[in-house]
């Protein structure tokens, strides 16, 4: 049985699901709170799911798609919780050790990887990268920002581009950055801005790639696509040069990634720029648009790695 550990209404992981159907596949696809408590018992997991309960030894295969499946035992505010929450942290660590000894695509603790660490490991490997720094005062800024022959962008540490309040959502964009008004502030990423003739979106599967061209046409999609609706770029299916495909294998395997939704962009020189890998990227953005079978390629992926 393939285990399937997602969130509720994830697109791509019922898509990937049609395909466990079609091909006769048992699985079992837990979505975030749904797992209701847990025991070890017999040196393994038991899982208490929606009335039923599975060991882990019955799972062939693991993949994890997105979420946190250890259930929440910090429901109360109490005085033990600091206690408590180093406990949860220790029994949470060794239930997705469990998790990761059994065959698996992805996995809970390669969800969320830094953006900077990734930077440094794809500059070793020889990928280009924006030239980036990271200050929380103006002086610093204008100092940098002097020494710099380009402008300036301005965007998110961890990757995540929105957040949500009781009353409204947020979503944070790359923005030019020419003047700071607080002296002080929170430690902020600001990065070279490189002028692109197209961005690339690319799904990468076990050294297998699918890529795709956004031609952007208008000058607020330059800086950052989102500003521009969909249907107003161009997208097409794209070929990666050789030698960038190589380090770009070369930088998943270091980072211990099978799959991941990786961008990129390309200067009128044809100088290629890598700019972050998310593990847990959507990858219908790229396959409907280049009639891409990602879906079908997953499922098999999986299916394969489970008879073994």
């Amino acid at each position: 049985m393939v285990l399937i550990i997602s969130i509720n209404n994830d697109y791509s992981t019922s898509e990937i699901i049609s395909w466990f159907i079609k091909k006769d596949v048992k699985f079992l696809r837990v979505n975030k709170g749904e797992l209701e408590k847990i025991v070890f018992v017999n040196n393994s997991f038991q899982l208490f799911i929606k009335g039923k309960s599975y060991n882990l030894n019955e799972f062939k295969f693991v993949w994890y798609r997105k979420g946190d499946l250890f259930p929440n035992y910090l429901k109360e505010n109490t005085e033990m919780n600091s206690f408590l929450f180093q406990e949860n942290k220790n029994l949470k660590k060794y239930f997705y050790y469990l998790l990761h000894k059994i065959p698996h695509l992805n996995s809970y603790e390669k969800g969320d990887i830094n953006k900077l660490i990734v930077l440094d490991k794809a500059k070793e490997i020889g990928l280009k990268i924006p030239n980036f720094f990271i200050t929380s005062e103006k002086e610093d800024f204008q100092k940098i920002k002097s020494k710099q022959k380009t402008e300036l962008i301005t965007k998110t540490i961890s990757g995540n581009p929105s957040f949500s309040t009781a009353l409204k959502r947020y979503v944070m964009y790359t923005k030019k950055v020419e003047t700071i008004t607080d002296d002080r502030f929170f430690p902020s990423l600001f990065q070279q801005y490189i002028k692109k003739k197209y961005e690339l979106r690319i799904f990468y599967l076990g050294g297998v790639f699918f890529s795709m061209a956004i031609l952007p046409k208008s000058h607020s999609s330059m800086i950052d696509i989102r500003n521009e609706k969909e249907a107003s770029n161009r997208n097409i299916p794209y070929k990666l040069p050789e030698k960038i495909e190589e380090k770009i294998i070369k930088l998943m395997k270091s980072l211990d990634l099978e799959s991941g939704s990786i961008d990129m962009l390309v200067t009128e020189e044809e100088h290629y720029y890598f700019l972050e890998v998310n593990p847990v990227g959507q990858f219908g953005y790229v396959a409907e648009p280049c009639n891409y079978n990602i879906n079908e390629m997953i499922a098999n992926y999986i299916i394969e790695r489970a008879k073994t």
